[in-house]
């Protein structure tokens, strides 16, 4: 019986120092687990091993709870700098889109042709009236070696495909060239005089292409023929007249004639000529001077 009683007695007191301690203990723990910023914390006003575990529990909570909002806060700084960066980031790409656009637009309503090469003179870029002047669409000439598409000859008819011509020159010195006066050829064939400038790209000091800006002179280079050949006729009608008032023999006028003629440029493929003279008797004509007849 008193041993009975003794067990009884060591059952409740275990019970109700230790075991209705832990699990008390041990709920408030797992609310606290499930979210440590909960405020709820373990008692700790007895002065036992159970106080020293509540205050060394708590104490940790405490901590986790100030690294947690720490985080926290480091996490919404951080956020808030990344959604700055992603707005500043959207901002440049649209300042950056419409710059793309203004220059497209102004690329294309350029009257004069533009076009863009890399080192290797492959086609980077070209506007609309460069591709129509070419007798090209831009997407056939992108990434094509442009030089052999369209610059092969000079003006003075030397064949530029295997020399360094201006273009060239500029990708290996990085010297721009305004100004140069060449010929370009279309796809059909055909070949018209152009004046162009090179103008070389550069990034981080490397030479990485350059830009070509060109216009079609066929209408000024003809007009220059035009009025070279107005003036040279207008010599030769002077040197005419002085030749007929001249003090000289009939035949040595017409000699000198002769020879102004045949410099005329219609005839510059003609070396050869004569001038006949009517006989107001028989009407015959009769040659009177000749030139490599």
């Amino acid at each position: 019986l008193l041993f009975s009683l003794l067990s009884g007695l060591h059952h409740l007191l275990f019970k109700r120092l230790f075991s209705d301690r832990f699990a008390s203990l041990t709920a408030i723990m797992n609310t606290i687990g499930d979210d440590f910023r909960h405020k709820e914390r373990l008692p700790q006003e007895t002065h036992d091993e159970f106080g020293d575990m509540a205050k060394a529990f708590n104490r940790m909570i405490d901590s986790m709870n100030e690294s947690y909002q720490e985080l926290e806060r480091t996490v919404q700084e951080r956020s808030i700098a990344l959604q700055d960066q992603a707005n500043a980031f959207h901002q440049t790409q649209l300042a950056m889109n419409a710059l793309q656009h203004r220059n497209q637009l102004l690329l294309e309503s350029l009257g004069e042709g533009v076009y863009g090469i890399d080192g290797q003179e492959r086609l980077t870029f070209i506007n609309p009236a460069a591709a129509s002047m070419l007798g090209w669409t831009s997407d056939a000439l992108m990434g094509k070696p442009i030089h052999t598409v369209i610059h092969n000859a000079h003006a003075d008819g030397r064949d530029d495909s295997e020399s360094h011509g201006p273009i060239r020159a500029t990708l290996v010195d990085g010297q721009p060239r305004p100004l140069v006066q060449d010929i370009f050829w279309r796809r059909d064939g055909s070949r018209f005089p152009v004046e162009y400038t090179v103008t070389p790209i550069f990034h981080d000091n490397r030479i990485h292409g350059a830009v070509v800006s060109f216009r079609d002179i066929s209408q000024r280079v003809k007009m220059q023929h035009a009025h070279k050949q107005e003036v040279r006729y207008r010599q030769i009608i002077t040197n005419l007249y002085h030749i007929a008032f001249a003090d000289d023999e009939l035949s040595t006028q017409l000699q000198k004639g002769l020879r102004e003629i045949l410099t005329i440029s219609w005839l510059v493929n003609q070396s050869r000529g004569a001038i006949f003279l009517k006989d107001c008797v028989s009407e015959d004509l009769v040659l009177h001077v000749q030139q490599g007849l």
